[in-house]
């Protein structure tokens, strides 16, 4: 009798422990349990968010893939007629230059005719027949340098297309690069939280568990002789004498705080 006596006090002392109630305690971190589990609807739509940013983010860039390569293109096509015009100048700059130097031969030789009464003796010409064949030079390098004013004129319109698109397509690329790093910080913050939830409700868990096995302990404390509720003394006194119901009123009171 001693020994229940002892186990009765133990079990008592262990319920005194215990301000709140376990069951009251298993409430309380089971609604935290739940608030939490309940946040993991907001991390899956915060997810989804994600990952159509991402989506969106991979289509503008993709964009830009496209256009980078018709932009490539269109430099590489440039590039190769002005190389043609540029190649079409070098062709004809020493006639240019000979008739440039003509000209100033013809300038520095000046030839003035003699006249009387209206009738010039020819003496110069050499110098009016030089002047024409300049003139016919000239007529000619105009008629072969128009095409190539016309293809250079268009190249610069060509060349500040192109210059706006370079723009355009570096401004693109800085602001995928910028989106793409808001992106990874925004999933590196959700990954984190959402770990730390989840390592939030693990440890509720744990919680809840050390509570039930502290109930489950004070059950186990129980003697076995409580499961023959009629064993007697040798004098024929009950053998338990009413402290099985003590312990296990005192248990039921460390769960729920029932009498």
């Amino acid at each position: 009798m001693k020994r229940f006596a002892l186990l009765l006090c133990t079990i008592l002392f262990a319920v005194g422990l215990f301000a709140q109630t376990t069951g009251d305690q298993i409430n309380a971190l089971q609604q935290q349990i739940d608030a939490r589990v309940a946040k993991r609807a907001d991390f899956k739509a915060a997810s989804d968010a994600q990952d159509a940013k991402a989506s969106d983010i991979k289509f503008v860039y993709e964009a830009w893939q496209k256009q980078s390569a018709k932009y490539d293109q269109d430099l590489a096509a440039y590039n190769a007629k002005y190389t043609e015009v540029a190649r079409g100048y070098q062709l004809l700059e020493p006639a240019a230059e000979n008739y440039k130097q003509r000209v100033s031969q013809h300038n520095a030789n000046q030839c003035t005719e003699k006249c009387v009464n209206g009738s010039c003796d020819g003496s110069c010409a050499w110098y009016n027949s030089e002047k024409a064949q300049l003139d016919a030079n000239k007529a000619q390098l105009e008629q072969a340098y128009a095409p190539l004013e016309a293809r250079a004129s268009q190249l610069q319109n060509d060349k500040g297309y192109l210059d706006q698109t370079a723009d355009k397509l570096n401004t693109i690329q800085q602001g995928v690069r910028t989106s793409v790093a808001t992106w990874k910080e925004a999933e590196e913050r959700l990954k984190s939280a959402f770990l730390d939830n989840e390592a939030e409700i693990t440890r509720l868990q744990d919680m809840i568990a050390r509570l039930r096995g502290s109930y489950n302990n004070c059950i186990l404390n129980i003697p076995k002789e409580c499961d023959k509720p009629n064993a007697t003394l040798p004098n024929g006194d009950p053998l338990l004498n009413g402290k099985c119901e003590e312990m296990h009123a005192a248990c039921g009171r460390m769960f729920d705080g029932n009498k």
